[in-house]
């Protein structure tokens, strides 16, 4: 039983210690770049003309 918290617990830490690395390798492989986009289009109800339901159901 101790085996094994010492290992969950080496293994959370290694997470931790290589987080920045697995982040960066994520957004290389996505092609996501570490940057946040921004929306250049309108929203999706808008794009499919959804209307917006206004009043009581």
């Amino acid at each position: 039983m101790v085996m094994l918290a010492v290992a969950m617990l080496s293994v959370m830490v290694g997470l931790v210690i290589y987080s920045p690395t697995l982040y960066r390798m994520f957004c290389a492989a996505m092609g996501y770049g570490g940057t946040v986009n921004r929306a250049t289009t309108k929203p999706i109800a808008e794009k499919f003309g959804r209307a917006h339901h206004q009043g009581a159901l």
